[in-house]
């Protein structure tokens, strides 16, 4: 992709509305990019760039409530949804 993306947002609450701007600012300099015009793959893109200790749980959360959204189905590779996935079964078995 052309320009800068935006820097690493580590959940300091200051800096959310700069990470938003830059972010912003390089979707505008890639609107034609395949991920930039998908908002499934641009919220996967944006959400990678957001990491550290205040937010990680928070990603996961969030990347995960986008695959089951799209999928209709969870991430069998998280390990929330592979939680839930054995908790379903367990309960439904016997």
């Amino acid at each position: 992709m052309k320009g800068h993306p935006p820097k690493t947002f580590d959940g300091q609450r200051k800096n959310a509305l700069k990470f938003f701007r830059e972010f912003g600012l390089w979707r505008i300099h890639n609107a034609k990019n395949g991920t930039m015009m998908d908002p499934y793959r641009r919220a996967a893109l944006a959400l990678s760039y957001i990491k550290g200790p205040r937010v990680d749980d928070w990603v996961a959360q969030q990347a995960q409530e986008a695959v089951e959204k799209v999928h209709g189905f969870p991430n069998a590779n998280h390990p929330v949804a592979c939680m839930r996935i054995t908790t379903n079964r367990f309960g439904t078995s016997g």
